[in-house]
């Protein structure tokens, strides 16, 4: 018996009249009326899904397609799937730490410690880089954080989302942002889990007010990353620069098995 998730499934799909959606090819069409099951909540990050057999059953879809469609929210980040264990909706709790700003301390063990406070939560202008990622939107946030690192050098963080979806974080106070992830307050207060991050890093110069902001002088140059986070169907959802002045430290980038 097809349990009420599927049934809810079933009738959004035969109730759907979207030509953009309808245009595309039935596997897509599936995978985008899963991923507003899970938008909607009905499946929670950790919520295992039904097996494909179960899918098939009761869906007017092949199994081939049914296995296209996980197979494009696997590719997007939206679900993970566990060896003999079946097909769960992502909780991305790896993506929320700054694992951007890891610095080796001298033992070449031990990370150093790193402390970030909010000093300011700005309405910004459209402006490159990240309006163009976000998309068209009358403004956007700029959240803005000072970064210590064991009180050794600092950084500066710009937090960019559109003003469209995310505008009432202007009415925060910033006690409430400081000492918590950004991405964590996307996922609790608008539902926005991130399920996936496109960094880039650049030697550039920075702009003015970071420069004053790291007492440095205007135009220096740094480190500058680039950080993008997609959500559900690969939607943008926010656009992260870290400035990272030059110092002495190894910054650690991860490790990865052959």
């Amino acid at each position: 018996m097809p349990n009420d998730a599927l049934k809810n499934l079933l009738q959004m799909i035969e109730e759907e009249n979207d030509p953009n959606v309808l245009k595309q090819p039935k596997y897509a069409q599936l995978a985008t009326h899963l991923s507003h099951m899970i938008e909607a909540g009905i499946w929670r990050p950790g919520d295992k899904l039904p097996s494909e057999a179960d899918m098939a059953e009761v869906l007017p879809a092949s199994l081939g397609t049914i296995q296209k469609a996980l197979n494009r929210l696997y590719d997007q980040g939206a679900i993970i799937r566990k060896h003999y264990r079946g097909t769960f909706v992502n909780g991305p709790q790896s993506l929320l730490g700054p694992w951007h700003l890891k610095f080796m301390d001298d033992d070449g063990r031990t990370i150093l410690p790193v402390r970030q406070e909010v000093v300011g939560i700005e309405r910004v202008k459209s402006e490159q880089p990240w309006a163009a990622f976000l998309g068209e939107s009358p403004f956007y946030v700029c959240i803005k954080r000072a970064v210590d690192v064991n009180d050794e050098f600092r950084a500066v963080s710009h937090f960019f989302v559109s003003g469209d979806k995310y505008g009432d974080l202007l009415d925060m106070p910033v006690r409430e942002l400081s000492g918590t992830y950004i991405r964590a307050i996307l996922r609790s207060r608008f539902g926005t889990p991130t399920l996936r991050l496109s960094e880039r890093v650049a030697c550039q110069a920075f702009p003015r007010d970071v420069c004053e902001s790291l007492c440095l002088p205007e135009d220096s140059v740094g480190m500058v990353f680039h950080i993008q986070s997609y959500g559900y169907r690969d939607g943008p959802i926010s656009y992260h620069l870290v400035y990272l002045p030059p110092n002495r430290r190894l910054l650690v980038l991860g490790e990865k098995q052959a």
